[in-house]
């Protein structure tokens, strides 16, 4: 290692001063090559630094040229995951410091090997062959004849039927998007093409679908194709997202990364319809739109389904907490957006309600004039906010935070007939169903840590809104209920143990088995904590100096 940290420092210094031997240009050759196959990523690097220094700035024929750039594009398929690395390192190296008119000249037999491993390769040969392509495809213009024939390839390559080429031409459009390689009008038809290839792999191909959402974000969100977030040709796109009432969208994929995505993307097309006052005027292009009545309904019913997911995560609780803040705002102010019960819509399923106090109201809002939709979206958020359980508080706190905002942003007349079940909220987190000070199992301990903030914040929200007496009024209307349920509960048990004593040993005996456990679980808790192992009933216990006990 030493001889060929030391070689190498000799080499540099004779290139630095342009030393024009034999030997020299015999010596690159060598340097290339341990460029590659040395074990040392230090020996790599420093290869690699060299080779573009000599390449830079000796003299050098286009065939001598060709040779030695075309020596790191035939080990871009190196058997080791290290070796492909440094050869796109090299390449990344050559599009970054060769003039424009090479790059330009040669784009095509640089863009497509490293293409190729935009998918099918090591997660850092991966990353480092996005790297090459995006500043490769930076350095030529969009109106260019060079942009015109990149798009050309990735048109072509998403419309193969190989799902590896698919990928491939995915990540080139992300590539491309990322630095405005290509103009508006290219990148609204390629995402029209990729639109029509997710279609067909909603169950074959989660990371194929994953590419193609990828894509269709940094699309939306680059400078240039901002304005297609509500185009024509991204139509296809939401819809795909969003999904109908016969089947659901990419918003429930199985896939959490798929179900990520999805919700920013909806999150990028709501903002670019701009502020909810917009929305109302169902503006074309847009879920808003009268082409699309009824998607609004499934919206919300499917972030909701989100929210009651097992697997929430925090990333994915904060997007569909902001899309359901939007959404709820342009359903207050356009009713017939969410009309849950209009002539030929379906009725969004609801979960169970944690209490019959959350659907008492429901035949009052068979009158005229109320606003259905939204009102079945608060009880909807007050049932998943209530509802207690396993990894629960992160859904119960983002239940909350969203109820918060929705009560603060509305007007008091809003939350006619919903003070009951918003109330509920109070009542189940801090009395019925409280959260632990260590969380339900599986729990988020961030989203434990912040729960008692979030219930003030709800609580102080409630009150400015309701006012304290009705507030404390509804919160013992909804304390008395309680006792009430529980005390029927109870008469029924009793009742059960008359009319089926059968049914009553089964559950004593289960409830029995549980408490054993609980208590075997708390036993092996104490021994552990005194500094001792028990092992099976008969045998004999060691302490910490392992002296056997009889």
């Amino acid at each position: 290692m030493e001889s060929k940290t030391a070689s190498i420092a000799f080499i540099r210094a004779v290139i630095n001063r342009r030393v024009q031997l034999p030997e020299v240009y015999d010596a690159a050759d060598l340097i290339a090559s341990n460029a590659i196959k040395a074990h040392s990523s230090v020996i790599r690097t420093q290869g690699i630094a060299l080779s573009m220094s000599f390449l830079l700035n000796y003299p050098l024929s286009n065939r001598r040229l060709k040779q030695h750039v075309n020596f790191f594009i035939t080990n871009l398929s190196y058997e080791h995951p290290e070796g492909r690395q440094s050869a796109i390192n090299a390449v990344k190296g050559v599009i970054e410091k060769f003039p424009q008119a090479y790059i330009e000249k040669e784009f095509q037999f640089l863009m497509v090997p490293i293409s190729a491993h935009l998918c099918d390769d090591d997660k850092q040969c991966r990353a480092s062959a996005k790297a090459a392509l995006t500043a490769l495809l930076g350095r030529l213009d969009a109106h260019s004849k060079e942009a015109s024939i990149v798009g050309t390839m990735i048109r072509k390559w998403i419309s193969s039927p190989s799902a590896d080429l698919r990928r491939t031409g995915t990540g080139a459009l992300a590539a491309a998007a990322e630095v405005e390689a290509l103009p508006v009008k290219a990148l609204g038809a390629l995402i029209t093409l990729v639109a029509k290839t997710l279609d067909h792999v909603r169950d074959e191909d989660w990371e194929e679908a994953y590419s193609a959402l990828y894509a269709i974000e940094k699309v939306v969100t680059s400078g240039v194709g901002r304005p297609l977030a509500c185009s024509e040709e991204a139509g296809l796109v939401w819809k795909l997202i969003c999904g109908n009432i016969e089947k659901d969208g990419w918003l429930l994929h199985p896939h959490g990364w798929i179900r990520l995505i999805s919700s920013r993307l909806l999150g990028h097309h709501l903002a670019g319809v701009g502020i909810p006052e917009d929305a109302i005027t169902r503006p074309a292009n847009t879920v808003f739109s009268p082409a699309n009545d009824g998607i609004v309904r499934e919206v919300l019913r499917t972030l909701c389904c989100q929210l009651e997911a097992n697997q929430l995560s925090l990333k994915l609780a904060e997007q569909a907490v902001k899309n359901l803040l939007y959404l709820s705002s342009v359903v207050r102010l356009s009713p017939e957006l969410g009309d849950v019960k209009e002539a030929g819509a379906s009725v969004p399923k609801s979960a169970p309600a944690e209490n019959s106090d959350e659907g008492e109201a429901d035949a009052e809002d068979t009158e005229p004039g109320l606003n259905r939709g939204w009102r079945w979206l608060i009880r909807r958020l007050c049932g998943l906010s209530s509802r207690a359980g396993e990894a629960s508080s992160l859904r119960r706190a983002s239940g909350m935070k969203l109820i918060t905002s929705i009560v603060q942003s509305c007007e008091s007349r809003d939350l006619d007939g919903l003070g009951v079940p918003l109330v509920s909220i109070v009542f189940q987190v801090t009395e019925a169903h409280p959260v632990p000070e260590t969380g339900f199992p599986g729990d988020d301990p961030d989203a434990v840590a912040a729960m008692p903030q979030v219930i003030e914040d709800l609580k102080g929200a409630l009150i400015e809104k309701l006012g304290a007496s009705e507030f404390f009024e509804l919160s013992g209307s909804v304390r008395d209920r309680h006792s009430l349920r529980k005390v029927e509960r109870k008469r029924k048990q009793k009742m059960l143990a008359v009319r089926n004593p059968e049914i009553k040993a089964k559950r004593r005996m289960k409830r029995n088995v549980q408490k054993k456990q609980k208590r075997k679980e708390e036993t092996q808790k104490r021994i552990l904590l005194k500094g001792k192992t028990r092992v099976s009933r008969g045998s004999f216990s060691l302490n910490r100096d392992n002296q056997s006990e009889f």
